[in-house]
């Protein structure tokens, strides 16, 4: 999840934890049974999609016909159209379609401007929009040894992917059943069949099944990201951008297992060493909104959680007799998450890669310059997947992994 790097914000959840073990054994209850199968909306990130083409073994229904070969289905005037063969015309099909595979080789999709990518299952698409919808229905372990190819490195160690499989296991167990996922890593990423490397299924045909729970046997939220870079931060101070006291820090609840965990085993993560960028002021107001003043407060592990910035503020001015753009600047506050996503989505998120970022303004001939300085990629909260890789290279098994970054989580399997 990660970040987890998908992006939309994603919910944030305030809530204390539970006072819980801190040992983590394997029981035999788990909190949830992982569902058979999972629906989860793709190119999540790229909404703008009006054709789609398939290739593979399928039918279409309803009332569809058979394929073996090129179909490209495409939107005009809300409805959809299909395409099968050289020279045919399209021909419309009505609101929506269910593509279903005729034997067990993944279904190759590439919507307009956009890389291929392989997916296992059936497919449904729908006209909503005036774009096209694309939900993959496909069986939870499936989808699981996907997550764990599309959220890790090539080389990341077996031990690391198992414990990374038993997240993705988690996050999904935390879903209502019938509750639609998405691709992006506002959830977990999730890239198709193509991403199933050896390993990677290796990993999830050992755990699957196991997730994380809390001592009374409630899933909790548990998070991820790429680099923490030093050490990881409390995703309720994160997500919130107020640092709690030792009293309120306290887990007492049963869906959290926050906590602070210093690591030193994601040194050879490529995001390790500090990242500069600089950026004019007038680049920042147009493409994010804001301009950072100030630093309010960070978190021990040096993270912004509140940061003063000029607000652009845009408005209509009526003092001729057409309307005419205007716009003003004011002080506010925002939390130290909420304007890193946004330097995210508007600046691409290898600007400021990871939430440990700090920034120096000072003038230029050509205006306000704004330095950022960032370590790590990610939010910083939960486990570090180039620290869990670390572990595993010296010889951690992925029971050590996950106990050493949710020190107050079980490992429970079903």
């Amino acid at each position: 999840m990660f970040v987890s790097l998908s992006r939309k914000n994603i919910k944030r959840l305030l809530a204390v934890t539970l006072l819980i073990t801190s040992l983590l054994g394997v029981t035999t209850d788990a909190a949830m049974a992982l569902p058979a199968s999972v629906k989860v909306s793709l190119f999540a990130a790229h909404p703008e999609i009006t054709v789609v083409n398939v290739d593979g073994a399928f039918e279409i229904g309803p009332n569809g016909p058979s394929s073996k070969g090129h179909t490209e289905i495409s939107l005009s005037k809300g409805s959809l159209y299909l395409k099968s063969g050289k020279g045919k015309a399209a021909r419309r099909v009505g609101g929506r379609l269910v593509i279903r595979p005729l034997s067990a080789a993944p279904l190759l999709l590439q919507p307009n401007g956009l890389a291929a990518r392989h997916y296992r299952g059936s497919i449904v698409v729908t006209a909503s929009g005036g774009k096209l919808k694309l939900v993959n229905e496909v069986d939870t372990k499936s989808y699981i040894t996907s997550v764990v190819g599309s959220e890790s490195a090539p080389e990341f160690p077996l031990e690391a992917l198992k414990a990374q499989a038993v997240l993705a296991s988690s996050v999904l167990a935390r879903h209502r059943p019938g509750l639609k996922l998405n691709d992006s890593t506002e959830v977990q990423a999730y890239l198709g069949s193509d991403y199933e490397r050896p390993l990677a299924k290796q990993a999830v045909g050992s755990v699957f099944g196991q997730i994380l729970t809390t001592a009374s046997g409630t899933t909790p939220a548990v998070f991820y990201h790429s680099t923490c870079a030093g050490g990881t931060s409390d995703e309720r101070e994160i997500f919130s951008g107020k640092v709690l006291n030792d009293s309120a820090r306290q887990p007492v609840s049963s869906c959290r297992t926050a906590t602070r965990v210093k690591c030193s085993y994601c040194q050879t993560s490529p995001f390790f060493k500090p990242h500069v960028v600089q950026f004019s002021a007038a680049e920042l107001r147009k493409k994010v909104g804001y301009v950072p003043i100030a630093v309010e407060v960070k978190d021990p592990q040096g993270r912004p959680l509140s940061i003063t910035v000029a607000k652009e503020n845009f408005g209509t001015s009526s003092s001729s007799s057409s309307s005419s753009s205007s716009s003003s600047s004011s002080k506010t506050s925002i939390s130290g998450y909420d304007l890193w996503l946004k330097l995210g989505q508007g600046l691409g998120w290898g600007a400021v890669p990871g939430m440990r970022y700090s920034f120096e303004s000072k003038d230029d001939p050509s205006g306000q310059i704004v330095t950022f300085t960032s370590t790590g990629a990610g939010h910083g909260a939960g486990l570090c997947q180039w620290g869990a890789a670390g572990m595993a290279r010296a010889g951690k098994s992925y029971r050590e992994i996950l106990h050493y970054y949710f020190p107050v989580a079980n490992l429970n399997s079903k």
